[in-house]
Formats: structure tokens, C-alpha cells, sequence
């Protein structure tokens, strides 16, 4: 699907000839009609509703995980404002902190949030203390949490 190439200019515009073509031709979307020449890429009519381009197939081509080998075949055919929008957005956005974790964590993940569900049923609907329903997750907790900080500090 990300292959760089002719499986992801599928995948992002559709079927040549169907979707989009290189070939020389006019066509005709509403009431616009357009030229293009011998290897120029362009979209087609869209032929669930042919007064109007394909815009994309599958992937968003301003989204995709992968960049093409060559160069993306359809990029001119994306709206201006959503490139420069694209290129905004990847000038200035700041990617999360990949979070910390082990097997040891993850063998007691779900026995912590299995923990803190009982804690917080018997608070909300038993009338437990939050006080007391603190006291009863750390005390139920604390032997995996030291185990848990002590894997993660190694």
C-alpha cells in the first residue's frame, strides 16, 4: 500500500484511466472543460458524480505514513490552501514522547486498571471513603508499582 510507487498512487488516487490519467486529452466535469498534454497527471470526472473531479482515492496524499520513490504524481492536483495548510501543520507540529514501557509493566497493566475500576466502583457506588478507596488501591497496588519502577530503573 506504501510502496512508494504504482500500488500507492493507487491507493491515494484511484484507477488510471478511471480515476485519473497521462494521457492527452479534454475532458469535460459541470461546465468546465480542460486540456492536458501527453504525461501531464491529472484527475478524471468522478464517476459517482461526474461534475466534478476525483479528488482523492483512499489515502489522503497530504496524510500519507510514506513519501513516494520519485515524487508524488498527483500532488498538483491537492488544493493549494490544503498543501500550504499540510505544510503549516508539519513546520509546527511537535510530535509526542514515545511513553515508557516494559514487559513488566505491561504483564500488570491490567491488573492496575482492573484495581483502580473496583477502587472507584466501591467510592462512586458502595460509599467508600475516597480517602479509604486511596488507601485500598495503594495498599493493593503498592508490591506491583515497586516492581513496576524498580524494572523501569534497571
Amino acid at each position: 500500500m506504501l510502496d512508494g510507487g504504482t500500488v500507492q498512487t493507487l491507493w491515494t488516487y484511484g484507477a488510471e484511466g478511471t480515476h485519473w490519467s497521462t494521457a492527452a486529452e479534454t475532458i469535460t466535469y459541470g461546465e468546465t472543460t480542460e486540456t492536458f498534454e501527453e504525461g501531464q497527471f491529472h484527475m478524471l470526472p468522478n464517476p459517482e458524480t461526474p461534475d466534478t473531479l476525483v479528488k482523492k482515492h483512499h489515502l489522503d496524499p497530504m496524510l500519507a505514513l510514506a513519501t513516494f520513490v520519485d515524487a508524488d504524481p498527483g500532488i498538483n492536483q491537492v488544493e493549494e490552501a490544503a498543501r500550504e495548510s499540510a505544510g503549516k501543520f508539519n513546520e509546527y507540529s511537535v510530535v509526542a514522547p514515545v511513553i515508557v514501557s516494559n514487559d513488566t509493566m505491561s504483564s500488570y497493566s491490567g491488573d492496575l486498571w482492573d484495581l483502580r475500576n473496583k477502587v472507584i466502583t466501591q467510592v462512586v457506588t458502595q460509599g467508600m471513603s475516597v480517602e479509604d478507596g486511596m488507601k485500598m488501591y495503594t495498599d493493593a497496588s503498592a508490591s506491583m508499582v515497586a516492581e513496576i519502577l524498580e524494572s523501569l530503573n534497571n
